[in-house]
């Protein structure tokens, strides 16, 4: 939205470097719903918060989205992320049966001592 200013090239230098995504920029919204900053006098609307994420995570993404409606008494809007992560847990993997020796419990000793 608006003009890019020295920042807004220097933070996409870093996005570009660090490899990261502008989550703001992703998603097709309209026009009212991606400025996240006001002016005092309530005519001029900026983009000017962004949520940057490393690409190996950009897939978790779901949204960005901002809530003008929240009253946080500041000129500025609230930016929401919507993610949805997936994580593997090595724990659920099956452990294999261990090997038993039934040969030893033939053994009557071994067998009562068992």
């Amino acid at each position: 939205m608006g003009t890019c200013t020295n920042n807004g090239e220097r933070l996409l230098n870093l996005c570009s470097s660090f490899s990261l995504k502008m989550g703001g920029s992703i998603f097709p919204h309209k026009r009212i719903h991606k400025g996240t900053w006001h002016s005092p006098d309530g005519q001029t609307v900026n983009q000017i918060d962004h949520i940057c994420i490393s690409r190996r995570w950009a897939s978790s993404l779901r949204d960005v989205r901002v809530y003008r409606s929240a009253d946080i008494g500041s000129n500025y809007y609230v930016i929401v992320a919507d993610t949805k992560v997936k994580l593997k847990s090595r724990c659920m993997t099956k452990k294999t049966a261990g090997t038993y020796y039934t040969r030893k419990l033939l053994n009557a000793q071994f067998f009562y001592k068992f």
